[in-house]
């Protein structure tokens, strides 16, 4: 939990609290928080040169859906025309259009390119949902790698 997002993270109680995508050819897509610079709110940027490769990140689940079919080429660059898109920022999806959280932007595109089929979707999608739709949907996700402390 880094300071700028713990007003999001703290009042939800979360357990996990970040959620990125990977897109192939190392490279991940992240929405930080609230930056500085509004346009680096939401980027594309190297696995090696993220902090998933932290030796203090002590948590994490490395969930890969099962059912991509030909909806992964659709879903890669919709996150990448969202990531390079100055309208989109960091916020609650509910407070306006194009703002989006790490975990909803995701799960967006999963639920629209029909990988998952959600039916009582929660207002505030969190990374712990995706672990809870992960481990509740065995046919249609697999956990590939974790540690949790």
């Amino acid at each position: 939990m880094t300071q700028r997002i713990q007003y999001i993270d703290k009042p939800l109680n979360i357990f996990f609290t970040h959620a990125a995508f990977y897109l192939g050819d190392g490279k991940l897509f992240e929405v930080f928080g609230p930056e500085k610079n509004s346009n680096d709110d939401i980027q594309i940027l190297e696995l090696s040169k993220s902090d998933w490769l932290n030796s203090d990140i002590t948590n994490f689940m490395i969930i890969r859906p099962k059912k991509y079919s030909e909806t992964l080429e659709t879903i890669k660059k919709t996150l990448t025309y969202i990531a390079n898109d100055s309208n989109y920022r960091f916020g609650l999806p509910f407070l306006g259009p194009q703002r989006v959280t790490c975990a909803d932007v995701i799960f967006d595109q999963l639920n629209k390119n029909g990988v998952v089929h959600v039916q009582d979707i929660p207002r505030i999608v969190t990374p712990d949902y995706l672990f809870w739709l992960a481990i509740h949907s065995p046919n249609d996700f697999e956990i590939v790698g974790f540690h949790v402390q």
